[in-house]
């Protein structure tokens, strides 16, 4: 798509990068946080892990999931119910749906004068982009679900590659039908991406940006950087880079320059 940047490698090149500047003492995968509490000046953070329940105190906590999974939390103190209600009303930008891609050893769509984009009114794939990497050996077709959650869910993931592949194949040709390797990820699925709010996929982007007012037990001790506060670029990768970079200046007191918005 004429004006899109990718990153060479994937998106994990960016969160590989941010994890290897963490010291490994530091990191804690494999973790759930249940609950948040403050015990006089300190909140405590309830954590579920593989050895069972354990506490990491902490100051400061910086929540950056999705604002629905964060209303599923225990507050103590409570959030104000404004917040809460705020919280559980904002969606998650493409949690309901689903991607495909299938890899292949030839660009033959190319081949044909095809620039690789499709736009459907039927079938398992909804849009189709060439998503191929800028230098590589080989090349994908990219599509969004053009099924519901649930209609996913009753097809299954062998029917439904099945199905996007053969559509792949009446729009570019029987090269389609084989591919390298394909992947197919339903977010809806996800539990620490959609909640079941988020099993009605949106259809429009949502006007995001919060504004929390999180009450004076907390003010100064919680904030939420997921991609949906952000004001200018909510729900997308730039939101998320926004409000943690937004972050980063308020504790540090970095200059707005910090950002480079060119």
């Amino acid at each position: 798509m004429t004006g899109s940047r990718r990153i060479q490698g994937g998106i994990n090149r960016l969160v590989d990068e941010i994890a290897g500047q963490i010291d490994t003492a530091h990191r804690f995968l494999a973790h759930t946080v249940t609950g948040l509490s403050i015990d006089e000046d300190i909140i405590i953070v309830d954590v579920e892990g593989s050895s069972g329940p354990t506490r990491v105190r902490a100051k400061h906590v910086v929540l950056a999931i999705p604002p629905r999974l964060a209303a599923e939390l225990k507050y103590s103190p409570e959030l104000p119910e404004d917040a809460m209600q705020t919280l559980a009303a904002t969606p998650t930008w493409m949690a309901g749906h689903a991607k495909f891609f299938a890899v292949y050893d030839e660009p033959f769509w190319r081949q044909q004068g095809l620039c690789g984009t499709a736009l459907c009114q039927g079938g398992a794939l909804a849009e189709i982009h060439d998503a191929s990497p800028v230098a590589a050996n080989s090349f994908s077709l990219f599509g969004f679900s053009g099924l519901n959650p649930q209609s996913r869910a009753n097809l299954g993931r062998a029917e439904f590659i099945k199905q996007a592949t053969a559509q792949l194949a009446t729009l570019f040709g029987d090269q389609a039908n084989n591919p390298r390797t394909v992947y197919f990820q339903d977010w809806s699925s996800e539990k620490f991406t959609a909640s079941v709010a988020d099993h009605r996929p949106q259809i429009h982007h949502p006007r995001y940006g919060l504004n929390l007012q999180v009450g004076s037990d907390w003010e100064g001790k919680l904030e939420f950087i997921s991609s949906e506060t952000s004001f200018r670029n909510g729900g997308l990768i730039e939101g998320a880079l926004e409000s943690g970079l937004g972050l980063c200046r308020r504790i540090t007191g970095l200059d707005k320059s910090f950002i480079d918005d060119s």
